[in-house]
């Protein structure tokens, strides 16, 4: 199923679930387990007024915090630039006046936006539109950095308790014209012509602190700028990401054969769309993991480059010091022309990074697998060679060096994502899977503290569909027996938001969490029209002891927000895709 048809089915699960639905049964048990004798707060981190919704991202030791906004209210459509394709799958009729933006519905403009961004949108001919916004705050405000115009996705990923801020940004796209006239095999004069769009870089790794910005140039600079990434960086002034640093040889093979065609008499496409379509495709493109019994897809996220997974050491004003590049996990096989790459996407104070690598599964060449991976030393190790699993990444990292991360392996037919621990300090360091709510419940970790804290998000519900509820959970190492603590069960019963991820936690037990809340606009008819919208939210701690939410004998009660499924999430997280490459979302 390709994106445009995977949001529309998003959409469609979601207008057929009722919006309060009855607790189930497995959220009755979550409940019913030892709690932590701790509440929290809620408080929601105002947002800007033109960016629909907000998610979380970090939050360092002082309370710096960074964030994701997502879907600008206010972009001003020019409906010459929007192909007959799109306009359609937005709703807008094909005869609608090019020149003029007024018949264009509220409900068409937040239909049309999600289609522009790149992860869904393949028409270098559409306008395109940044659709990721990044947020920072010392307080319950959010601002705006933006470094780019309104077609650049600015992305924070990382926040160290020097208030230095670290991530990505997408380079600013232009319009160039496109002309070709021939003669067809009839003799008739063929006219081609088009608006493409263009920019001069794929992705710059980002540092940012009061104002001051620096940004990181790849080594492989030869198709589309190249890319280059900040994921983290530490108190030591320690950023880990990646870079490019070769092309893929089948990417240049395909890149090739398209310039050529390009270049012929006939062509009906210019040659500088050749590279954007590659990576486009290699981006957006998914992926079966699934068994020969079962079928579970993930986003690539890929790439016409080699991508390595660096350690820089910056300076105060953020310039490079030293950058140390990791190369791939495993050793690429004799005939191999595919992508090999490696990300990394954590460190800690004691500079060990950890994160992501491409491997192959089972060896075999055309089954090629993402998996965890730590970085040190000048070496990259892969965590785990398990053929039981399918998928995998290293999230995060504290300070005593344990590892958490997750795992897709397979429960009953169906791939599912399982949390890990792993300890370098350990004699024979080993993966230690988390039980979450229930056995099959599918759980990512992304965030540890250096108290053994670990957040993250766990399925909450334990029917057998693909599609099931999820919330926001924490998890003492020291303390197992408390189990895995459903985060709105802390937050009070009649909290207006339902914590669906926990994103980040310090040392000082505040926990910047993504949750659902119901709000509302007025379209042009003067209707209020409601919707369910993320908002980026902190948990701090308070001395209430926890309320307990569960019904009386025989009643069954209904918390708002608390009936939202994992679909209902996607739709409002991942509309359009996975967000380009998100740290805590990477596939």
């Amino acid at each position: 199923m390709n994106s445009s048809n995977y949001n529309k089915r998003v959409v469609e699960i979601i207008m057929k679930k009722s919006v309060y639905a009855a607790v189930t049964t497995a959220v009755l048990a979550a409940l019913s387990q030892p709690a932590l004798a701790q509440s929290y707060t809620v408080v929601e981190l105002s947002k800007p007024d033109n960016l629909r919704e907000t998610s979380a991202i970090d939050i360092n030791n002082s309370g710096a915090i960074a964030v994701q906004g997502r879907f600008p209210l206010d972009i001003e459509i020019d409906l010459e630039r929007i192909t007959s394709g799109t306009r359609a799958d937005a709703g807008i009729s094909q005869d609608t006046d090019e020149e003029t933006v007024t018949e264009i519905t509220m409900a068409q403009y937040r239909r049309l936006i999600p289609l522009l961004e790149d992860v869904v949108n393949e028409q270098n001919r559409d306008q395109r539109v940044g659709m990721n916004y990044a947020l920072t705050t010392n307080s319950d405000s959010l601002t705006i950095n933006k470094f780019n115009d309104e077609t650049s996705d600015n992305l924070f990923f990382s926040v160290n308790d020097n208030n230095e801020y670290v991530g990505a940004i997408s380079g600013t796209y232009t319009e160039y014209a496109f002309e070709n006239s021939f003669q067809n095999d009839d003799g008739d004069t063929v006219e081609v012509s088009g608006i493409y769009h263009d920019r001069d870089y794929i992705r710059r790794a980002l540092w940012f602190r009061e104002g001051q910005q620096q940004m990181i140039e790849p080594q492989e600079q030869t198709y589309l700028g190249g890319e280059s990434g900040f994921y983290d960086i530490n108190e030591n002034g320690v950023a880990v990401g990646y870079q490019s640093t070769s092309v893929v040889t089948s990417a240049e093979d395909e890149i090739q054969s398209c310039i050529e065609l390009s270049e012929e008499p006939e062509a009906t496409f210019p040659t500088e769309a050749c590279a954007w379509q590659e990576w486009h495709g290699r981006f957006s493109s998914r992926q079966n993991i699934g068994s020969f019994f079962s079928s579970s897809t993930v986003f690539l996220n890929g790439s016409i480059f080699n991508n390595s997974a660096t350690i820089w050491q910056l300076d105060a004003n953020g310039e490079v010091i030293s950058e140390e590049v990791y190369g791939p996990i495993v050793e690429r096989q004799e005939d191999d022309d595919g992508e090999l790459s490696t990300y990394a996407l954590a460190v800690n104070n004691n500079d060990i990074a950890v994160g992501q690598g491409w491997t192959y599964f089972r060896e075999l060449v055309n089954s090629r697998i993402k998996m965890p991976a730590v970085f040190r030393d000048g070496e990259s190790i892969a965590i785990t060679e398990s053929e039981d699993y399918r998928w995998g990444a290293a999230n995060d990292i504290n300070d005593n060096n344990l590892v958490i991360g997750y795992l897709k392996r397979e429960f009953d037919g169906t791939v599912r994502n399982v949390g890990f621990t792993y300890d370098l300090e350990a004699e024979d360091p080993e993966v230690i899977e988390l039980s979450g709510f229930f056995e099959s419940s599918s759980t990512i970790p992304y965030s540890i503290n250096n108290d053994g804290i670990i957040v993250g998000t766990a399925e909450i519900e334990s029917n057998l569909n693909t599609a099931r509820r999820r919330a926001g959970f924490m998890y003492d190492i020291n303390n197992p027996e408390a189990g895995f603590i459903n985060l709105n069960d802390l937050t009070g019963c009649d909290s207006d938001y339902f914590i669906v991820s926990a994103d980040s936690i310090n040392d000082q037990g505040q926990i910047l969490a993504t949750a659902v809340v119901e709000s509302s606009y007025t379209n042009e008819d003067g209707d209020e029209v409601e919707e369910f919208v993320t908002r980026a939210v902190r948990l701090d701690p308070n001395s209430a002891e926890p309320e307990s939410c569960e019904p009386e004998q025989g009643e069954v009660t209904e918390r708002e927000g608390a009936s939202l499924s994992i679909s209902s999430l996607f739709g409002m997280l991942l509309i359009g895709g996975l967000i380009t490459i998100r740290r805590k979302f990477l596939s």
